[in-house]
Protein backbone atom coordinates (compact mmCIF):
# COMPACT_ATOMS: atom_id res chain seq x y z
CA UNK A 1 0.00 0.00 0.00
CA UNK A 2 1.58 3.45 -0.82
CA UNK A 3 1.46 6.15 1.88
CA UNK A 4 -0.43 9.31 0.94
CA UNK A 5 2.16 12.65 0.76
CA UNK A 6 2.19 14.57 3.56
CA UNK A 7 3.95 18.14 3.81
CA UNK A 8 5.92 18.23 7.31
CA UNK A 9 4.23 20.70 8.83
CA UNK A 10 6.13 21.79 11.93
CA UNK A 11 9.40 23.29 9.33
CA UNK A 12 6.79 25.98 8.19
CA UNK A 13 5.87 26.77 11.87
CA UNK A 14 6.93 30.45 13.00
CA UNK A 15 8.90 30.34 16.00
CA UNK A 16 10.59 33.51 16.85
CA UNK A 17 9.69 36.86 15.92
CA UNK A 18 12.44 37.59 13.71
CA UNK A 19 11.32 34.51 11.68
CA UNK A 20 7.60 36.16 11.37
CA UNK A 21 9.05 39.08 9.96
CA UNK A 22 11.06 37.19 7.71
CA UNK A 23 7.27 35.35 6.31
CA UNK A 24 5.22 38.69 6.38
CA UNK A 25 8.13 39.90 3.96
CA UNK A 26 8.25 37.05 1.73
CA UNK A 27 4.48 36.86 1.59
CA UNK A 28 3.92 40.91 0.91
CA UNK A 29 6.79 40.85 -1.89
CA UNK A 30 5.45 37.75 -3.48
CA UNK A 31 2.02 39.88 -3.62
CA UNK A 32 3.77 42.58 -4.76
CA UNK A 33 5.38 41.48 -7.61
CA UNK A 34 2.20 39.59 -8.50
CA UNK A 35 0.23 42.42 -8.46
CA UNK A 36 2.67 44.69 -10.51
CA UNK A 37 3.46 41.76 -12.54
CA UNK A 38 -0.32 41.71 -13.73
CA UNK A 39 -0.87 45.26 -14.29
CA UNK A 40 1.81 45.28 -16.89
CA UNK A 41 -0.43 43.12 -18.73
CA UNK A 42 -2.79 44.10 -21.53
CA UNK A 43 -6.10 45.37 -20.64
CA UNK A 44 -7.34 43.95 -23.76
CA UNK A 45 -5.48 41.67 -26.39
CA UNK A 46 -7.17 42.71 -30.11
CA UNK A 47 -8.28 39.55 -31.66
CA UNK A 48 -6.99 38.36 -34.92
CA UNK A 49 -9.81 39.66 -36.55
CA UNK A 50 -9.86 43.35 -36.50
CA UNK A 51 -10.36 46.18 -38.87
CA UNK A 52 -7.98 49.08 -38.03
CA UNK A 53 -9.06 52.89 -39.61
CA UNK A 54 -5.94 54.44 -40.14
CA UNK A 55 -7.07 58.54 -40.13
CA UNK A 56 -4.61 60.55 -41.56
CA UNK A 57 -4.41 64.07 -42.78
CA UNK A 58 -5.68 65.76 -39.31
CA UNK A 59 -5.38 69.53 -38.70
CA UNK A 60 -4.27 69.61 -35.26
CA UNK A 61 -3.02 67.42 -32.24
CA UNK A 62 -5.32 68.94 -30.03
CA UNK A 63 -9.14 67.19 -29.42
CA UNK A 64 -9.92 63.49 -30.04
CA UNK A 65 -10.94 60.92 -33.33
CA UNK A 66 -14.52 59.60 -33.23
CA UNK A 67 -14.85 56.45 -35.22
CA UNK A 68 -17.75 54.57 -35.73
CA UNK A 69 -18.59 51.31 -37.72
CA UNK A 70 -21.71 50.32 -39.71
CA UNK A 71 -22.63 46.86 -41.59
CA UNK A 72 -25.99 47.93 -43.45
CA UNK A 73 -27.33 50.73 -45.79
CA UNK A 74 -30.06 52.78 -44.49
CA UNK A 75 -28.18 52.40 -40.37
CA UNK A 76 -28.03 56.44 -40.28
CA UNK A 77 -24.45 56.03 -42.23
CA UNK A 78 -22.55 58.19 -40.84
CA UNK A 79 -25.08 60.70 -39.53
CA UNK A 80 -26.74 58.62 -36.80
CA UNK A 81 -23.96 56.94 -34.38
CA UNK A 82 -26.41 55.08 -32.11
CA UNK A 83 -27.30 53.20 -35.16
CA UNK A 84 -23.57 52.22 -35.69
CA UNK A 85 -22.53 48.74 -34.85
CA UNK A 86 -19.34 49.79 -32.63
CA UNK A 87 -18.10 52.95 -31.56
CA UNK A 88 -13.80 53.72 -30.78
CA UNK A 89 -11.79 56.63 -30.29
CA UNK A 90 -8.05 57.68 -30.65
CA UNK A 91 -6.12 60.25 -29.40
CA UNK A 92 -4.03 62.08 -32.19
CA UNK A 93 -0.63 61.84 -32.25
CA UNK A 94 1.99 63.49 -35.08
CA UNK A 95 -1.73 64.64 -36.81
CA UNK A 96 -2.65 60.63 -37.15
CA UNK A 97 -4.95 58.39 -34.96
CA UNK A 98 -6.29 54.85 -35.61
CA UNK A 99 -9.57 53.55 -34.66
CA UNK A 100 -9.71 50.15 -33.85
CA UNK A 101 -12.15 47.22 -34.58
CA UNK A 102 -12.18 43.53 -33.21
CA UNK A 103 -13.86 40.72 -33.13
CA UNK A 104 -15.88 41.57 -36.43
CA UNK A 105 -17.28 38.73 -38.36
CA UNK A 106 -16.36 38.68 -42.43
CA UNK A 107 -19.38 41.04 -44.04
CA UNK A 108 -19.67 44.62 -45.77
CA UNK A 109 -18.53 47.18 -43.80
CA UNK A 110 -18.25 51.44 -44.06
CA UNK A 111 -16.36 53.63 -41.05
CA UNK A 112 -17.30 57.00 -40.73
CA UNK A 113 -14.81 59.49 -38.40
CA UNK A 114 -14.89 62.75 -37.04
CA UNK A 115 -12.17 65.24 -35.46
CA UNK A 116 -13.42 66.71 -32.28
CA UNK A 117 -10.76 69.32 -32.06
CA UNK A 118 -12.52 71.50 -29.07
CA UNK A 119 -13.07 67.94 -27.46
CA UNK A 120 -17.09 68.81 -26.63
CA UNK A 121 -18.14 65.27 -27.97
CA UNK A 122 -20.81 67.04 -30.98
CA UNK A 123 -20.05 67.16 -34.53
CA UNK A 124 -19.49 71.05 -35.32
CA UNK A 125 -21.24 72.77 -38.07
CA UNK A 126 -21.13 76.59 -38.57
CA UNK A 127 -25.11 78.52 -39.43
CA UNK A 128 -25.31 77.07 -42.67
CA UNK A 129 -24.68 73.52 -41.62
CA UNK A 130 -21.67 72.94 -42.72
CA UNK A 131 -18.81 70.91 -40.86
CA UNK A 132 -16.35 72.89 -39.28
CA UNK A 133 -14.70 69.97 -37.38
CA UNK A 134 -12.87 67.08 -39.47
CA UNK A 135 -15.08 64.44 -40.94
CA UNK A 136 -13.53 61.54 -43.19
CA UNK A 137 -14.74 57.94 -44.36
CA UNK A 138 -13.74 54.36 -45.69
CA UNK A 139 -12.77 54.69 -49.03
CA UNK A 140 -12.45 58.43 -48.93
CA UNK A 141 -15.66 58.85 -50.49
CA UNK A 142 -16.48 62.07 -48.63
CA UNK A 143 -18.55 64.25 -51.15
CA UNK A 144 -18.43 68.15 -50.62
CA UNK A 145 -22.40 69.54 -50.18
CA UNK A 146 -23.84 66.10 -48.84
CA UNK A 147 -23.86 63.21 -46.74
CA UNK A 148 -21.58 59.99 -48.02
CA UNK A 149 -23.31 56.91 -48.89
CA UNK A 150 -23.15 53.51 -47.10
CA UNK A 151 -22.59 52.28 -50.99
CA UNK A 152 -19.91 54.64 -51.82
CA UNK A 153 -18.04 54.29 -48.36
CA UNK A 154 -18.61 50.41 -48.14
CA UNK A 155 -15.66 47.85 -48.49
CA UNK A 156 -15.78 44.05 -47.81
CA UNK A 157 -14.14 42.48 -44.98
CA UNK A 158 -13.47 38.63 -45.14
CA UNK A 159 -11.63 38.44 -41.92
CA UNK A 160 -8.25 38.79 -40.50
CA UNK A 161 -6.28 42.12 -40.02
CA UNK A 162 -7.74 44.74 -42.31
CA UNK A 163 -5.92 48.48 -42.41
CA UNK A 164 -7.71 50.88 -44.37
CA UNK A 165 -7.03 54.55 -44.74
CA UNK A 166 -9.25 57.68 -44.24
CA UNK A 167 -8.13 61.09 -44.66
CA UNK A 168 -9.66 63.78 -43.35
CA UNK A 169 -11.89 66.69 -44.88
CA UNK A 170 -11.88 69.98 -43.61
Amino acid sequence: MIAPFRLPVERFVVRSPKHKFFAIAIVGVSALTLNTASARLPKRVPGPDQIQAEILNVRSNRGTVYCSIYRAPGDGFPIVPRKALRFARSKIAYNRARCNFDDLPPGVYAVGMMHDENDNRKFDTNWMGMPTEGYGVSRDAARKFTTPRFADAAFSYGGGTVRIAIHVHY
